[in-house]
């Protein structure tokens, strides 16, 4: 398992996916501080199917909602 820390969350890929940090990948470094703006994490799965993930965390949100969130991401 690979994990990985982003805005006070942690995440957690299986084994066989191929995950990384995009912000911390030295091509974006070369970019950083120009304007602009990057996503969290490109990941590539056993099954060929590629993806992007952008992480928001909102710490000011109802309990109610992070009820919610959370037992759709179960």
């Amino acid at each position: 398992m690979t994990t990985f820390q982003e805005s006070n969350l942690q995440f957690t890929f299986q084994e066989g996916y191929i995950v990384k940090k995009y912000d911390e990948q030295p091509f974006y470094q070369l970019f950083s501080g120009r304007g602009l703006r990057a996503i969290d994490f490109v990941g590539l799965h056993p099954s060929c199917s590629a993806w992007m993930m952008e992480v928001k965390y909102y710490t000011n949100r109802p309990s109610s909602q992070v009820d919610y969130i959370q037992q759709k991401l179960s």
